[in-house]
């Protein structure tokens, strides 16, 4: 493998990287923005109602909620009763 094969593939690495942090960037940036600007309504809503919970507080924890939402499907058996009568 001589040097000028070694030189393009790092080229290429080099230049697929920065197309990833882009693209990633072009996704990021927007949501960034739109949180923010939603957490400044949200905190400029909150001086006047004081009782609604911090914005921040109310994304985390909801980020991290182990809580099974929508509908289960499973069948629940009914409990065995092992008692003899």
């Amino acid at each position: 493998m001589d040097w000028w094969q070694i030189f393009w593939h790092c080229v290429i690495w080099v230049v697929g990287v920065v197309v990833c942090v882009g693209l990633w960037l072009v996704v990021m940036i927007p949501i960034m923005l739109i949180t923010a600007l939603v957490g400044l309504i949200y905190g400029s809503i909150w001086l006047f109602l004081p009782f609604l919970p911090p914005f921040w507080a109310t994304l985390a924890s909801s980020g991290s909620s182990s809580k099974k939402k929508g509908f289960d499907w499973a069948i629940k058996p009914k409990p065995i009763d092992t008692a003899i009568w």
